[in-house]
């Protein structure tokens, strides 16, 4: 999924979770995109999740989705 200045594809860890992973795209061969830098042999990519990229509100909203949250342990940072 481009979202602008970077390509963005979840890899599947089974047990209904996702990983959020940043790939470089080389050439286009048809329908499909080289990976140059991102991913490895095997793992494998979610690639029908079109819901996602309807519009670019619910592309950051996954995408924020993926990012750690502090633990119920764990204080705010105060600036």
């Amino acid at each position: 999924m481009p979202t602008g200045t970077r390509n963005v594809v979840f890899i599947n860890r089974g047990e209904g979770k996702l990983e959020r992973r940043i790939v470089q795209i080389g050439s286009k061969y048809g329908e499909s995109y080289e990976v140059q830098n991102g991913l490895h042999e095997g793992e494998q990519v979610v690639a029908s999740a079109n819901f996602l990229i309807d519009a670019e509100s619910k592309v950051q909203q996954a995408l924020n989705e993926f990012e750690p949250s502090p633990s119920p342990n764990e204080s705010p940072v105060k600036p």
